[in-house]
């Protein structure tokens, strides 16, 4: 064999005790500037890293013998490259308190894991004895081990000083299997998340709201695989993906995680300051309204305005729920109208947390709460943030977020010119003689529904009778439409009515904007007069009887609460 067939033989050699030294070299993360940043490079993909490993010796070899002799005969715990260099990270983490969850969120996905660690160790142990130091971790290890669906492990430890050993064990259910997925992908490209659920789950169901907030719901899957297209367009921000599936009969949440769509992932992760002292209701609003509309502007959506009046309705929500009680919707409608705030669309979405930067972690990882931050037709927002429960000797926060989507001013002027236009194009498709604008009817059309408006919807009986008198001196027949409707658009479906392609030869059309009842300040009131004229006396008896009211169909119910 020539020499160089020698060193190839070798070369496999060579490389796995590269790899195996690779694995126990340490790599702290640094906690600096309220940022705890790993030294180790990020994943590109989710999904299983064969550069990752754990060590094979040392106080991991000794665990995976404990394992091997205390645990249990079936599935028992596996030890997971992704998790190592977690926990190897995670050396660097010198707080008295374990990492909150939106370190433990990002570390878990800086390192490919497409869910978040929810259990960790970390400890000092008087030792220097891979096996004592096994001994003390195998419990915790087996224990998490009996209820995971398919439980994986790492660990890594750091000697201090003598017979003093710092060891951070990292737990991981792997409740799906997936493909390897990239973190990251460019504008207008796509990818497929393909894999499957793990253990008792079955029959996934997979969500995923885009930069903008759109969300897409894959059809429920008979078995335990699951596969779906991720498509990212030209907006850039964060996609989230959430798996649901069935457990013992019930829909349960299995993970979520996110792909960067157009940016890159963060490089480290905020850790929030529990509020010390009085907790500053106010300035925690403000920063919530900051972490929302930052989002909206990297993803190219328009920004929000704080509506004051919402932000008290926000706040009253939160402190019902601080005080264990909720709001009906019907409770919710009444308050709107209260504060005169006209809404076709209202989203609301409430958490608690130890920081903003934790309530709005909350917010960001959950699918029907980032769709409303992210939900480019919704205009303004109300913020309202109380004190929450002390928990753990650290005060929380509960935070309710009302959107809504504002309906632009209405130009009566404009509406009136258009539904004279509808009233003409409904008559001629009906194949109708056209009817006449009659300036009398104008005139009492637009001064009802002036003094509707202001009204609340209806003129005092003395005003009506003094604006529909010009009518029997007219002697007139005349069918009236009307009422306050949503927007400017809704009162154009008043030409749809029947009465509109009756036998009336005149018509006349007032608008004006007030208070409704039902749709709050800035609603249009529609009037819409279709009359006859008749000649001599007889027919002005006939007008004084005939002068009917018809109503336009109810308008559409107040909006529903999200």
């Amino acid at each position: 064999m020539t020499r160089f067939g020698r060193l190839a033989a070798l070369l496999p050699v060579v490389i796995g005790c590269a790899g195996a030294l690779q694995a126990v070299k340490r790599s702290p993360g640094k906690l600096e500037n309220g940022e705890f940043k790993p030294e180790r490079p990020p994943t590109e993909k989710y999904g299983p890293d064969k550069t990752l490993a754990c060590p094979e010796a040392g106080a991991n070899g000794a665990l995976t013998q404990e394992i091997d002799q205390r645990g249990p005969k079936g599935q028992k715990p596996q030890p997971d490259g992704r998790l190592c260099a977690m926990a190897d990270t995670l050396l660097g983490w010198k707080e008295k308190e374990l990492p909150p969850e939106g370190v433990r969120s990002f570390l878990s996905r800086h390192f490919g894991l497409p869910g978040t660690v929810q259990r960790m160790l970390m400890s000092d142990l008087e030792s220097e004895d891979v096996r004592v130091i096994a001994q003390a971790v195998v419990d915790p290890v087996i224990g998490f081990a009996a209820s995971a669906q398919q439980p994986l492990y790492g660990m890594m430890t750091e000697r201090l000083k003598k017979n003093l050993t710092h060891v951070v064990v990292v737990f991981y259910d792997q409740t799906i299997d997936i493909q390897p997925l990239p973190k990251r992908l460019a504008p207008n490209t796509a990818a497929t998340l393909e894999g499957s659920v793990t253990g008792v789950l079955s029959k996934p169901k997979v969500e995923v709201v885009d930069p903008i907030g759109a969300m897409q719901k894959s059809p429920e899957s008979t078995g335990m695989a699951f596969k779906v297209d991720l498509k990212c367009g030209d907006h850039a921000g964060k996609m989230l993906i959430q798996v649901v599936a069935d457990k013992e009969g019930t829909d349960t949440l299995v993970t979520n995680f996110p792909v960067w769509c157009n940016t890159a992932p963060p490089v480290a992760a905020k850790v929030p300051e529990a509020a010390k002292g009085p907790v500053d209701t106010g300035q925690a609003e403000k920063q919530l309204l900051d972490l929302v509309n930052s989002d909206r502007k990297e993803a190219g959506i328009k920004e929000l305005k704080p509506l004051p009046a919402l932000s008290d309705i926000a706040r009253n929500i939160a402190q019902k729920r601080s005080e264990g009680k909720g709001i009906t919707s019907a409770d919710l409608n009444q308050a709107l109208k209260s504060a005169e705030i006209a809404a076709p669309m209202l989203l609301e979405s409430m958490a608690q947390g130890f920081s903003i930067d934790d309530v709005y972690t909350r917010f960001s990882d959950s699918p029907s709460d980032r769709s409303n931050t992210m939900n480019p037709d919704v205009t303004d927002v109300g913020v309202g943030v109380v004190k929450g429960p002390v928990i753990a000797d650290k005060p929380t926060y509960i935070a309710a977020e009302l959107f809504i989507k504002q309906r632009p001013p209405v130009d009566a002027e404009a509406v009136k010119a258009k539904l004279y236009q509808a009233i003409e194009k409904k008559r001629a498709d009906a194949r109708v003689e056209p009817a006449t604008k009659d300036k009398t009817l104008d005139q009492i059309a637009q001064a009802y529904a002036e003094a509707a408006a202001a009204n609340g919807g209806k003129p005092s009986k003395e005003k009506e009778t003094e604006i529909m008198a010009p009518l029997y001196k007219e002697s007139m027949t005349v069918s009236q439409l009307g009422g306050f409707v949503p927007d400017g658009t809704i009162a154009l479906d008043v030409a749809e009515q029947p009465t509109v392609v009756g036998n009336s030869k005149l018509v006349g059309v007032g608008v004006a904007v007030g208070t409704s009842p039902q749709f709050g300040k800035g609603a249009p009131f529609v009037m819409v007069l279709m009359g006859t004229r008749h000649q001599g006396a007889k027919a002005a008896v006939r007008g004084k009887k005939a002068g009917t009211t018809k109503k336009a169909p109810p308008p559409p119910p107040p909006p529903k609460r999200h």
